[in-house]
């Protein structure tokens, strides 16, 4: 009888094909992702774009060192009113009037403007909030211009990055009262319009007791 073509290919091909194309199969879905990001990027990935500087001379780098360590250029200056602020000669501020601004686009820089945030909001909100940006920024100038009260000036003990990137950065600022108790205010920095600006969002960030102080980075004046 004759054979047909499909006839005359041996059974231990289409075994080997079929072999070979579940081991690709395998491999491909061993390539698929799973799962969310680590904690690790959430504090920045390594194949993030480099930073631009800002526009108004500060500069931009990509170290990330302050993330785990405090900086140590950190120079602190007080305020008319009694409040003690850093400032640094390559994170800034470059401006010291009428609010500090122009922060170095880096990570250090955002956490040096994420401390006069903190700063200003009490020290200086009629100057500072205009600045402001995000859903809440509004309702926060609102209720602060309003709020004519005279504000308990606080030491700044350390911080805490809870994220970033060159855009956006989460730091808890840690703080303390002339009673001794300890504070924290989470601040959102975003890069906006060339320098680091405080971002609220629609919920308004309220300052939170803190009792595990061994989370933060110890960062205060001497």
């Amino acid at each position: 009888m004759q054979q047909t073509p499909h006839s005359s290919i041996p059974r231990g091909v289409y075994v080997f094909l079929y072999i070979l194309g579940l081991i690709v199969l395998a491999i491909l879905l061993f390539m698929v992702p799973r799962g969310g990001a680590s904690p690790v990027e959430h504090l920045g990935s390594p194949n993030q774009a480099a930073a631009e500087p800002g526009t108004c001379g500060a500069g931009a780098s990509a170290d990330k060192t302050v993330l785990k360590t405090a900086p140590t250029d950190t120079q602190w200056v007080t305020t008319e009113s009694g409040w003690i602020g850093p400032v640094s000669q390559t994170a800034g501020p470059v401006v010291e009037s009428p609010i500090r601004s122009c922060f170095e686009h880096s990570a250090q820089g955002a956490l040096y403007a994420s401390a006069w945030a903190l700063i200003h909001v009490n020290d200086s909100p009629e100057a500072y909030l205009p600045t402001v940006i995000g859903p809440g920024a509004e309702q926060i100038t609102k209720d602060r211009l309003q709020d004519t009260t005279t504000r308990t000036v606080v030491r700044i003990m350390g911080y805490r990055y809870m994220s970033y990137t060159p855009e956006r950065a989460i730091i808890r600022i840690l703080f303390q009262t002339p009673s001794g108790t300890y504070r924290y205010f989470e601040t959102t920095m975003e890069w906006h319009n060339g320098d680091w600006a405080l971002w609220v969002p629609a919920e308004q960030p309220q300052v939170t007791d803190e009792f595990a102080k061994d989370k933060y980075v110890t960062w205060t004046a001497a």
